[in-house]
């Protein structure tokens, strides 16, 4: 068991912490920030850097410089190990009442954000790009949100505009960009951004394999003498052996799947975007995916899912439906896909809005999904063999699975889901 300085004092608040280190870090060395500034300002030429924030307006680390006359900042989302973070904003859609930030958004974006429901869900990087950024100097700012002037002068935030910020998502290790050439996929972000609603990714991709690689040299050759300069290499070196081991886990999962080991969910990031770029290819016309969503673990289990939705809205018998709360008007809607977790693959049907719907009869229900999905076809076609019939518990998932007799390279991975997929739908397609 790991008992060092670092991990000790970090096991409480992993990300806190390592922003706060970073914010200490760059304080006590200001050519160090300006040499990490330049990574993504490289055109400017007279940088002076000011100061380093942590928990400004909810985002974990701010770097503040000048240059060319103007107040310009870097703005750093910090994920250590836990995945991107989701935002529900309040549409009024059918309670009349909306979010402020969803207004402000929806306004800005020239209302290309499509309110279909009550609640419109947007990424963490998303929300923090386009909501009112209130400590920026926007000219569209909401003044009733604004920051006070005391807090201006006591924590030194200074007002930015938006167009001299630089974003940075801050993750522990990237994928080989060789592995990314290999699947000849463009421009791959790390961060969860809708470019066909909100145009280019803002956000840019910085690991602390590279922060590491950045600087120790010239940490170690400053000679360590003085408290700082010892602490700075002890901090180098606790990222390096944390975090090289994460690039390592990372990489080997596209060799050999391992759903509980670091980077399985940006494994299915990726195995995401090949599948629907072999959709896009293949199926221009008549696709097989409505959409591919990947997920991370949560509490209960800490390993990520992929769902890929093959049908979504098929309407099931009204009489099987409780529904807890005010009824929308698809409210007998339901999803039909494939979800990977683990090493299960289950072929599913599970309402539209899962949290507030459960059946009255399980085996009218079973029925139900019987007559929408010949399994014995997709037994048949796919080769898998007998499939395991799993119930649902009080809520609408219900799946027939099978699970992976070997941990998956990812051809084999991608094949397998492909090729069962494309069975799946034209199965469905011949009932409907």
């Amino acid at each position: 068991m790991e008992t060092t300085f670092f991990t000790s004092v970090a096991k409480h608040d992993l990300e806190r912490f390592h922003s706060e280190c970073l914010a200490w870090f760059f304080n006590t060395e200001p050519e160090y920030a300006i040499k990490f500034i330049r990574n993504f300002d490289a055109n400017t030429e007279d940088i002076r850097f000011l100061n380093a924030l942590t928990e400004v307006q909810q985002l974990d680390l701010v770097l503040y410089y000048t240059s060319d006359g103007k107040n310009k900042a870097i703005i750093i989302e910090n994920k250590v190990k836990a995945s991107e973070g989701r935002k529900k904003l309040a549409t009024g859609l059918r309670s009349g009442k909306s979010d402020k930030e969803w207004v402000y958004i929806n306004d800005n974006q020239k209302k290309r954000v499509d309110a279909k429901n009550e609640f419109f869900e947007f990424s963490q990087t998303e929300y923090y790009h386009l909501r009112p950024n209130i400590f920026l100097g926007d000219d569209k700012i909401d003044t009733s949100i604004s920051v006070s002037s005391e807090e201006v002068r006591v924590n030194k935030v200074l007002a930015v505009s938006k167009s001299d910020c630089k974003w940075v998502f801050l993750i522990p290790a990237k994928v080989d960009l060789n592995i990314i050439k290999n699947f000849k996929i463009d421009g791959y972000k790390f961060n969860d951004w809708n470019e066909e609603l909100f145009g280019r990714n803002p956000w840019l991709t910085y690991s602390y394999c590279q922060l590491h690689d950045d600087f120790i040299e010239l940490i170690e050759n400053s000679g360590g003498v003085e408290p700082n300069e010892i602490l700075r290499e002890a901090y180098f070196k606790h990222i390096y052996i944390k975090f090289k081991k994460y690039e390592k886990d990372l990489n080997n999962q596209f060799y050999k799947y391992s759903p509980s080991t670091f980077g399985a969910y940006e494994y299915f990031r990726v195995l995401a975007q090949v599948l629907r770029n072999s959709d896009e290819i293949e199926n221009k016309e008549n696709k097989i995916f409505t959409y591919i969503i990947p997920r991370p673990g949560s509490s209960n289990n800490g390993e990520p899912i992929l769902d890929l939705i093959l049908f979504e809205d098929k309407e099931i018998d009204k009489s099987l439906i409780i529904f807890n709360g005010k009824k929308p008007k698809d409210f007998n809607y339901f999803n039909i896909g494939i979800q990977v977790q683990g090493l299960k693959v289950k072929l599913f049907i599970a309402s539209k809005y899962y949290d507030n719907v459960s059946v009255n009869e399980s085996d009218e229900y079973l029925q139900e999904f019987n007559k929408l999905v010949p399994f014995s076809e997709i037994e048949k076609n796919s080769k898998l063999g007998p499939l395991k019939l799993s119930k649902q518990r009080g809520k609408t998932f219900l799946n027939y699975n099978f699970s992976l007799t070997k941990e998956n390279s990812f051809s084999e991975m991608h094949d397998l889901l492909y090729d069962l997929s494309k069975c799946f739908s034209e199965s469905l397609n011949l009932k409907n």
